[in-house]
């Protein structure tokens, strides 16, 4: 990492180097498909790969999409954010919803956004 500032978000090509970790890049690859900004291929704790829309994506759009829309994961997708658990597949669907969206790190991913910017 040396030389790199983690709160620079670059473009390489379709990919979109963040230093996000791997929870604020995965959560970034969820809102970039469902909002249309084309589909992510592929994501790790870097950068996220197969960007096609890239004039739109930065920090302050990002954040402006998460304030002025709610962000509504499946169960499947929100369940990637929660730490494993034996006893999670004895609740109720209503409980797992519940424990899979509060385990989506939307504050921190909101702090992260707003350190960031893009060059």
């Amino acid at each position: 990492m040396t030389g790199h500032n983690p709160r620079s978000w670059s473009w390489s090509n379709d990919r979109l180097v963040t230093w996000g970790g791997w929870a604020n890049n995965l959560l970034l690859k969820f809102l970039l498909d469902k909002h249309g900004y084309g589909t992510t291929s592929s994501f790790d704790a870097f950068a996220l790969e197969g960007i096609k829309e890239r004039e739109e994506i930065n920090p302050d759009t990002i954040s402006e999409l998460v304030r002025n829309s709610s962000i509504n994961l499946s169960l499947r997708e929100a369940e990637k954010f929660r730490e494993p658990s034996k006893y999670y597949r004895y609740l109720s669907t209503a409980l797992n919803t519940e424990e899979a969206e509060s385990a989506i790190p939307i504050t921190e991913f909101t702090q992260w956004l707003n350190d960031c910017k893009i060059f």
